[in-house]
């Protein structure tokens, strides 16, 4: 199992959607995974910025409602690692609702739970 680092940053740029066939690939199976899970509303996959403007990380951006959030990002770690090689990771954030409001403007969601279903766009 991977080890999961808790990281608290202030300072995030979402930059746009990640986006080209290996990551649809992620997308659908990521989203099938969450149509599972109660608690996930909503997943974003972006770029992000976290303060150094020579590079850029991939980040699941994700809209909870409730927890446990490790036996989320476990779940999510298996389809990750299935899919890439070892080297490779994929930062996971939980949205806050001022955090989605920004990362709405660069990003739509490829992931929405809705009241009767789930959808993915």
């Amino acid at each position: 199992m991977e080890k999961v680092d808790q990281l608290f940053l202030s300072k995030i740029k979402f930059l746009g959607e990640q986006d080209g066939v290996p990551e649809r690939k992620l997308k659908a199976r990521l989203a099938d995974l969450f149509s599972s899970i109660s608690s996930v509303t909503g997943a974003y996959l972006v770029r992000i910025d976290y303060g150094n403007p020579d590079e850029f990380n991939v980040a699941l951006c994700l809209l909870i409602e409730a927890g446990p959030f490790y036996d989320i990002t476990d779940k999510i770690n298996r389809v990750f690692a299935d899919m890439f090689r070892t080297d490779e990771h994929l930062d996971v954030l939980f949205l806050t609702e001022e955090r989605e409001i920004a990362l709405s403007k660069v990003c739509r969601p490829f992931y929405k739970k809705t009241s009767i279903n789930s959808s993915v766009t």
